[in-house]
């Protein structure tokens, strides 16, 4: 299951065409999102029991596959891309598009 709040599925293309998904699921979904207006992730691993954004898990799908991921582009279906993500995804080499860039 996905987060009450918003589903964000991310998408790796890489270099040599290869694709590779990410979604923000949970273990333990919640019929709402138990974090307040403002507040910070921890909710989203203590509480829901997500694994990871999207973003994160898109990336390391494709670093399990043995991909080699700098230079890749991901394709964020949401209207930003968190902090920690960017940070991530930056370290790694890979540009990203948000649903609503502009």
């Amino acid at each position: 299951m996905t987060c009450a709040k918003a589903y964000v599925p991310a998408l790796l293309v890489l270099s040599d065409g290869r694709r590779f998904g990410g979604a923000n699921d949970c273990a333990n979904p919640q019929a709402s999102c138990p974090r307040a207006p403002g507040e910070g992730y921890a909710k989203c691993r203590s509480v829901c029991r997500q694994e990871a954004h999207a973003e994160i898990a898109a990336m390391a799908t494709a670093k399990l596959a043995g991909a080699d991921i700098r230079g890749g582009v991901m394709y964020i279906g949401w209207h930003r891309a968190c902090p920690d993500c960017q940070g991530a995804m930056g370290a790694e080499g890979v540009r990203w598009v948000c649903r609503d860039s502009r």
